[in-house]
């Protein structure tokens, strides 16, 4: 399935209950096996209500933050663009159990995932295995995600 925005987040961006350049904002790399993308979880109100996060588990690996800049007002077609600084590297990480399928981006309340609130899931055109060497994910120069 493709990448997709949480409900939760879009209720708590819309309420200004989360701002994304002064909140934590993480990202986590997901293997093949996480059920995220699936139809029923976009409706998951923390990390820990996903019935399979199946996170990386290679050595050297932890979750990244991701730096965000100002929306962007696109005058066009009125849309609000969160944009980040461009890339998120997870360094020297060695091979998982299984490929790397994508990333949850999320906001980071508490060391606890049933605190923490999904934002999107970033599904990779190919699944990723790590070697060793760093996994860096590009952000689209169009935002990392955009309110219409």
């Amino acid at each position: 399935m493709a990448s997709q925005a949480f409900n939760i987040a879009k209720k708590y961006l819309s309420n200004a209950e989360i701002n994304p350049q002064a909140d934590t904002i993480k990202v986590a790399l997901l293997m093949t096996n996480q059920t995220v993308d699936n139809g029923t979880s976009k409706d998951c109100d923390n990390i820990d209500a996903f019935s399979t996060l199946d996170e990386f588990d290679g050595t050297n690996y932890t979750r990244q933050t991701l730096t965000i800049n100002p929306a962007v007002d696109d005058a066009a077609d009125r849309a609000e663009a969160i944009e980040s600084s461009g890339t998120t590297k997870f360094s020297g990480i060695m091979a998982g159990t299984r490929a790397i399928d994508g990333a949850l981006v999320y906001l980071h309340v508490s060391s606890s995932d049933t605190l923490n609130i999904p934002i999107g899931w970033v599904e990779f055109t190919a699944d990723i295995t790590a070697n060793g060497g760093d996994v860096t994910i590009t952000w689209s120069s169009n935002g990392v995600w955009t309110l219409s």
